[in-house]
């Protein structure tokens, strides 16, 4: 385990035992909920789900979640630890009733989110993301990987910070964010390690409600632009709980997969996702 998880994990368990033996009530393990509900338009979120690209054989299938494991309360603030692990996968093609993989992100690592009665929340994440090629990117009768394209190192270990602020327009709600990230270990090393993002999210009323959410980040490989994630559709659910979501997103600038981190695609999909509460 990284030693700082570790430490950070040792803390937690001796102030949350600490707080069972003095009988307060301001901490415990396993709540209910999400603390900070993840950006439905970002890639590095956890969620389960599929979307099928226009156009091509291109499908992103996503699965994982934030569980969040350790709460501590005072006055109106609240404070909770979450333990993250999520991957997607790329597929690109099906051969009879099976999928081929061409591509694998997979992600772990720890969040602290942060939020009370003002509209104001905030979220610090660690996290290891490592990519890898698969054997749909492989040409069996050939014994080559397609498009001359071999597999390499790629990983990132960043850590994040984000605030996100709640504001309310009658019946809408009104999510703007914004944040930065550092990677101090990076594979390769052309990618810069200073990361921004920022993004919106809009959520009609009523419990089944359609949406929109836009998500941007600048990014350098090491050539610095920006890249746009926007999705829209209905959530079937609280925009924050349990529920799925029918939608069309819109994805330029650097492809999300680590294995083709440098290359630029512009694409349209038509997906579905559930969301845990």
């Amino acid at each position: 385990m990284d030693p700082v998880l570790c430490a950070v994990f040792c803390v937690l368990l001796t102030f949350g035992s600490a707080a069972a033996q003095d009988g307060t009530s301001g901490s415990r393990w396993f709540p209910s909920g999400t603390g900070f509900t993840p950006f439905f338009a970002n890639h590095e979120e956890p969620r389960v789900g599929i979307a099928q690209e226009i156009g091509n054989s291109r499908m992103k299938v996503a699965i994982g979640n934030a569980l969040d494991a350790y709460e501590h309360r005072w006055a109106s603030d609240t404070m909770r630890v979450s333990a993250l692990f999520f991957a997607y996968a790329l597929a690109n093609d099906h051969r009879g009733y099976r999928l081929k993989i061409d591509a694998a992100d997979g992600f772990f690592g720890l969040g602290v989110s942060l939020h009370g009665a003002s509209p104001w929340s905030y979220r610090f994440r660690f996290l290891h993301f490592s990519a890898h090629m698969v054997d749909g990117h492989y040409y069996d009768e050939m014994k080559m990987w397609r498009d001359g394209k071999d597999p390499f190192p790629f990983s990132r270990n960043y850590a994040e910070v984000v605030v996100a602020y709640q504001h309310h327009m009658g019946a809408w709600l009104i999510r703007p964010y914004a944040g930065i990230t550092y990677a101090p270990i990076v594979k390769p090393v052309a990618i810069r390690k200073w990361t921004m993002l920022a993004g919106w999210e809009v959520h009609g009323p009523g419990s089944t409600h359609v949406y929109g959410a836009h998500h941007f980040t600048l990014m350098g490989t090491p050539a610095v632009i920006g890249s746009n994630a926007v999705e829209a559709g209905v959530k079937f659910g609280p925009w924050n709980g349990k529920g799925a979501r029918l939608f069309l997103s819109y994805q330029n600038g650097w492809d999300n997969f680590g294995e083709y981190y440098n290359i630029r695609r512009e694409a349209v999909a038509v997906g579905f996702a559930f969301d845990w509460e």
